[in-house]
């Protein structure tokens, strides 16, 4: 069982009407086709009523946001929304011939992407893909290239925690200017504001066990 599998199951499963909410820096492009797939089923089956972008979608959440539009989707959005494309990358070694098919492969996850977005009418996108690149859109722009419908009033604003993640996690997109450094630093943003307290729930208190035992010598 994987959060993914957790995520599709849940989607599958629903007997009401799906509203989606969207606040994610991504992750593991495989994992989030699956959750696209469920969505896209679910679309089809009308079972998928609104698609809400919070604070930030970014990577595979911002292709699973270019999916459901390219289908037929209504996609609402934040002020302070922010999307973020970017060609996918990874690890891998081996020999010359490894590498360049591991390349390939890449490439072909780009281009289903790039396919999505194309059937949106950007027909520029092919460039946000290119090694290292990464394209950053706000609310207005997303919505000017047609990724979002709609640009919530300022009265209807995200959670104030999934406010501040996403400025920090966009500030920190300002400072580090290679993609390394940005994701070295995510975890440690997210972790920072899970133990905000004031925002996180309180977890509760525990008990330590103590011991009667003598303790035993180090050698």
């Amino acid at each position: 069982i994987t959060p993914s599998s957790r995520v599709v199951a849940a989607i599958e499963g629903a007997e009401e009407p799906i509203d989606l909410y969207i606040n994610s820096y991504g992750g593991d492009v495989f994992a989030g086709g699956e959750m696209m797939i469920a969505l896209l089923k679910a679309q089809a089956a009308g079972k998928l009523r609104t698609v809400e972008v919070g604070s930030l979608a970014a990577s595979m959440a911002a292709n699973i946001v270019a999916a459901l539009k390219a289908n037929g989707g209504k996609v609402t959005a934040h002020a302070n929304t922010q999307l973020m494309y970017h060609g996918c990358y990874t690890i891998a070694e081996g020999g010359a011939q490894h590498l360049e098919d591991t390349a390939d492969s890449l490439r072909s996850i780009n281009e289903a992407v790039i396919s999505n977005l194309n059937r949106i009418g950007i027909t520029e996108c092919r460039a946000w893909f290119a090694e290292g690149r990464e394209k950053w859109l706000d609310a207005t722009e997303a919505q000017k290239l047609g990724i979002v419908d709609e640009v919530a009033e300022d009265g209807a604003e995200n959670p104030p925690e999934m406010r501040q993640t996403a400025a920090r996690l966009a500030a920190l997109a300002t400072h580090f200017t290679t993609r390394q450094e940005y994701m070295m630093k995510i975890d440690e943003t997210v972790n920072a504001v899970a133990d905000d307290p004031a925002i996180a729930p309180e977890a509760a208190p525990v008990e330590e066990s103590k011991s009667t035992e003598e303790p035993t010598p180090s050698p």
